[in-house]
């Protein structure tokens, strides 16, 4: 395909001279999953989110005119959001077609004919969002140009089902984001089962950071970083040229001044592509910070149970257990449990443990598991963390089985407790309300307390509050909105969030010692006793005190460094 179409001529899109169709680093990237994928004995579905001007219309118009050209009998169709872009869209094949004048290509406004010996091909183009779109037909092929545009889900309900399962076909959706709701919700609920797995599509995302027209004279960001969303994407490996380029575009009337406009038209991540009519749940800010210390699990796996009845771990990539850290001697931690029905295809029950000592994320687990797995599970998890407080959210039904099963079955010992206001224990004092109750208001307090440790965490490069280590965590928290008073997240994907909210909410009510060498001493003369004895006999102890000094003395030093590397830049450039 790559050899035909680059002795094909197609307009360049800043001179708009017809050049040969040679493919650029995007058109390649995709190009590639979609060889990957029909190699595997798999048909080729392919999901796009992109930056505009990325070229993945002139691509996908390519590889269904090779289609037809290839395969007698088949049907490709390309569906465009609106009438001027469907003529944009169909002058592709067009120019295909004049670049081979032998072939004999039949080509009228809004359909081309390709000749072939048994039965010849056919390529159309309608406009999408019509109620009528798509009804009727038998594709072998079908391009969704914008597909997070359309007016209605209609062609989403009419055209995917007209395409076959069969090896030879092809689905690709491509689109500029345009949110998670409205217009834009079909696209990002594929989008979403598609990074889950649960579809037979390949998620692509493609960033204006690969584009190599996006740059402007590095001079317009000779003061970069200027903030720290430079400063994130300079370690991302962004040029000054391309920090200048984001600034011109930042200040045109594409963007308005908005940076969050930006973010939709010229994403870097697909999260920051999905911007939503309403507002999101976290800042900018602290969505960095969450995503700062994201890494690998080092380990991950399943929970299996022993014939004795026992829970063992067994490791494999694909398992609903990720740890980050192992339990520690004498630390406290705390565990979140947002319990599900069960089911395939619904929400998980997750739950997200985290280190109160450090504020680090120490696992997570999320699985389609029933209430009464899901609690053996956390009983198991939880007494291996140093007897774990346990709080499962009530709110649904299933937290009420799994607490139940935790408190009578299991005869938990450490269950999460409610605090009411002023941090009284609510009801008298010889009775506990176990677990934690989601009411509207109560939602708000748990994203609010959640932001609050995430910024201090920020504040004090996690001294204090929450250090998150997952991707899906952190995906979680870019995607979350606040719509009026309500705090959300899409729905289907709010499980480990909550579950994290919950451990934070538990760890903030009921406090542990921040000290990384805690001590066990019944009064200050033991704890001294204590401490003397292990330096007499020759470990190296380190004090609360000398422990806060040498922090303080750490970033002073860091902050001196950096000083000086940006005096010595400036110095370079003078």
């Amino acid at each position: 395909m790559e050899r035909f179409l680059s002795r094909c001529s197609i307009r360049d899109r800043d001179s708009h001279v017809r050049i040969p169709f040679v493919l650029n680093y995007n058109q390649k990237l995709i190009h590639q999953k979609a060889k990957e994928q029909y190699e595997s004995g798999q048909p080729v579905r392919i999901l796009v989110d992109k930056a505009r001007r990325v070229g993945v219309s002139s691509w996908s118009e390519g590889l269904l005119f090779c289609h037809c050209l290839s395969l007698p009998g088949s049907h490709a169709m390309i569906a465009a959001h609106e009438f001027k872009s469907s003529k944009a869209l169909f002058s592709i094949p067009m120019g295909f077609a004049d670049s081979v004048p032998f072939l004999n290509i039949d080509a009228v406004e809004r359909e081309m004919r390709f000749p072939h010996p048994s039965s010849e091909s056919l390529m159309q183009i309608i406009t999408a969002g019509k109620k009528t779109s798509g009804r009727g037909f038998t594709l072998s092929a079908l391009h969704m140009s914008e597909g997070a545009h359309y007016e209605s889900p209609e062609p989403y309900i009419s055209m995917l089902p007209a395409v076959s399962n069969h090896r030879n076909t092809i689905v690709i959706i491509e689109t500029t984001p345009n949110g998670m709701e409205g217009e834009g919700e079909p696209f990002y609920q594929m989008w979403m089962d598609a990074i889950g797995g649960k579809n037979d599509y390949i998620a692509v995302f493609l960033s204006w950071t690969d584009d190599p027209a996006c740059i402007a004279p590095e001079e317009m960001a000779k003061d970069a970083p200027i903030d720290e969303e430079e400063k994130d994407l300079i370690k991302r490996g962004l040029s000054r040229s391309q920090l200048a380029w984001r600034r011109m575009k930042i200040n045109s009337p594409e963007c308005g001044g908005f940076v969050d406009n930006f973010h939709q038209e010229f994403p870097v991540t697909w999260e920051e592509s999905f911007i939503t009519s309403g507002m999101p749940a976290f800042t900018p800010e602290e969505k960095r910070w969450a995503r700062k210390n994201i890494r690998p699990p080092k380990w991950q796996g399943f929970l299996e149970r022993r014939l004795t009845g026992a829970w063992d771990f067994r490791e494999h990539y694909k398992g609903d257990l990720r740890i980050w850290e192992d339990p520690k001697s004498g630390h406290y931690y705390y565990i979140g449990l947002d319990a599900a029905r069960g089911e395939e295809g619904r929400d998980f029950s997750a739950s997200v443990c985290f280190d109160g000592n450090t504020g680090h994320q120490a696992f997570t687990y999320a699985a389609h598991c029933v209430p009464e797995h899901f609690s053996a599970y956390m009983n198991s998890a939880g007494r291996r963390y140093n007897k774990a407080m346990l709080n499962p959210e009530l709110t649904g039904g299933y937290g009420y089985n799994v607490l139940s099963n935790l408190r009578d079955a299991f005869r938990y010992p450490n269950l999460y407790y409610w605090k009411g206001k002023d941090d009284k224990v609510a009801g008298s004092t010889t009775r506990r309300t176990f677990g934690f109750e989601t009411t509207g208001h109560m939602r708000t307090v748990l994203f609010e307390t959640m932001r609050a440790s995430i910024r201090e965490a920020a504040g004090t490069d996690g001294d204090y509050g929450v250090t998150i280590y997952d991707e899906q965590l952190a995906s979680q928290i870019d995607l979350s909105t606040r719509k009026d008073t309500r705090i959300d997240v899409e729905k289907g994907h709010d499980d480990i969030l909550f579950g994290a909210m919950l451990a934070n909410i538990a760890m903030k009510h009921w406090a542990p010692p921040r000290n990384p060498n805690p001590s066990r001493g019944k009064d200050a003369e033991e704890e001294r006793a204590a401490l003397q004895k292990m330096r007499d006999d020759g470990y190296v102890v380190e004090d609360d005190h000398k422990h806060a000094l040498q922090r303080h003395h750490d970033k002073i030093a860091r902050s001196i460094k950096s000083y000086r590397s940006d005096r010595e830049l400036e110095m370079e450039e003078v």
